[in-house]
C-alpha cells in the first residue's frame, strides 16, 4: 500500500512544484490566444503601422514579404525591405519568408547598432540621438518593456532601479534602459514610442527587424508617448501582465483582430 500511496504524491509534488505561477500563464494565454496562426491583411498591416512597435506580436505569423509589401502600400517611410538592407546588408528577396539569415542582437547596445545604421542611411539628422531601450525587471516573468528614445547625452547620470548613483556612457548595459531625468533633475530621455510584449516575439531575427522598422517609422512621425513614465514606474512595481494585457486589447481592436 505504501508505494500505491507515495507515487502519486510523488507526482503530485513535482508537478506543484513546476507549474508556472498562475496569473502569468493566464495573462499570457488568453491576451495572446491564437496569434500564433495569425495571418494579416494588408489593411491590418497599415492599422498596425500606425500603432507602432505594440504591433509587432500580430505581424509575427505573416511573412517578411507580404508584410513588406503592405508596408509599401501603406506609404510606410522605411520597409522591411530597407532595414534587411540596411542593418543587415541583405536584400530582402534573398530572404526566407521567416525572415532568419542567422542574425540576431542579443543586448540592446547591439539593437541600437543596427537601428542607427538604418536612420543614417536613410538620412535621419542625429541618428545617434535615437536609442533602442528596454525595462528588465520582469525578463524571469517572461516579459520585457521596451522603449524607443531620443537622448542627447552621451554621458548620464542616473539613479539606478535600486536608487544607486550611476554614471553611464554609451556601450554600457544600463545606458540603454530608459530615464525621464538625470541626478540632479534634469531632463533626459523623450520617448517616441513603447511597447510591453514577451520576451520571446523578440528574440528572432523577424522579431527584431519588425521592431527596428516600425520603431525607425515612429522616429519619422515625430510622435511622442507621454504615458510612458507612469507606465514605467508601474511595470517596475509588478504591473507588467496588466499593462500587457491592456495594450494588447487596445491594439487588437485598432488592427481589426478578433
Amino acid at each position: 500500500m505504501k508505494k500505491i500511496i507515495l507515487i502519486p504524491l510523488f507526482i503530485y509534488l513535482t508537478a506543484c512544484t513546476h507549474n508556472p505561477k498562475p496569473g502569468v500563464e493566464h495573462g499570457f494565454t488568453s491576451v495572446f490566444t491564437g496569434i500564433g496562426h495569425l495571418i494579416l491583411s494588408p489593411l491590418q498591416i497599415a492599422a498596425g503601422l500606425l500603432e507602432g512597435v505594440s504591433a509587432i506580436p500580430y505581424m509575427l505569423s505573416t511573412g517578411v514579404h507580404d508584410i513588406n509589401k503592405a508596408l509599401i502600400q501603406s506609404k510606410a517611410e522605411i520597409s522591411l525591405a530597407d532595414t534587411y538592407q540596411y542593418a543587415y546588408q541583405e536584400k530582402l528577396d534573398n530572404v526566407a519568408d521567416t525572415g532568419e539569415t542567422g542574425v540576431v542582437f542579443r543586448r540592446m547596445f547591439n539593437a541600437t547598432e543596427y537601428f542607427q545604421k538604418i536612420l543614417k542611411i536613410y538620412g535621419v539628422y542625429n541618428y545617434q540621438d535615437y536609442l533602442l531601450t528596454s525595462v528588465k525587471t520582469a525578463n524571469s516573468e517572461g516579459y520585457t518593456l521596451y522603449a524607443v528614445v531620443r537622448r542627447t547625452q552621451k554621458t548620464i547620470k542616473i539613479r539606478d532601479n535600486q536608487g544607486r548613483l550611476r554614471t553611464l556612457t554609451v556601450g554600457e548595459r544600463l545606458y540603454y534602459e530608459p530615464y525621464e531625468t538625470q541626478e540632479n533633475g534634469e531632463k533626459l530621455d523623450e520617448i517616441l514610442d513603447w511597447t510591453g510584449i514577451p520576451r520571446s516575439y523578440i528574440k528572432t531575427q523577424k522579431g527584431q527587424a519588425l521592431l527596428m522598422t516600425l520603431a525607425a517609422n515612429s522616429i519619422l512621425k515625430n510622435q511622442q508617448k507621454k504615458d510612458f513614465w507612469d507606465i514605467k514606474t508601474r511595470w517596475i512595481a509588478g504591473e507588467y501582465l496588466n499593462i500587457v494585457n491592456k495594450q494588447a486589447m487596445i491594439i487588437k481592436s485598432k488592427m481589426g483582430i478578433n
